[in-house]
């Protein structure tokens, strides 16, 4: 009985962390989440806008820690999930942006 408690424990663990993976690939396939996948945009307050709208895959908000020229054309911002703290680079390319 026992053995059989262990093995229903084992598989209830691994299937969560087959699910956190699904999770997480999802998320780093959200345009923005790569440097070769930029989020174009045409004015700097999209910037602020997009990381409103975007959630942690536990379901917490982001806040910004920091942002930068990452390349020619792309600039990164750096947000930390104000629930979970996982820190989180998105990317947008700039080069629209009229000045």
């Amino acid at each position: 009985m026992g053995a059989l408690l262990g093995i229903v424990a084992l598989l209830a663990a691994i299937a969560l962390g087959v699910r956190a993976l699904r999770r997480r690939a999802r998320a780093r396939a959200q345009p923005g989440r790569r440097r070769e996948q930029p989020i174009a945009i045409r004015d700097y307050g999209e910037i602020d806008l997009t990381v409103r709208l975007q959630h942690c895959a536990c379901g917490g908000r982001y806040g910004v820690r920091g942002e930068g020229p990452a390349d020619d054309g792309v600039r990164v911002v750096h947000v930390e999930c104000q629930r979970c703290e996982r820190d989180v680079a998105l990317y947008f390319d700039v080069r629209g942006v009229l000045h």
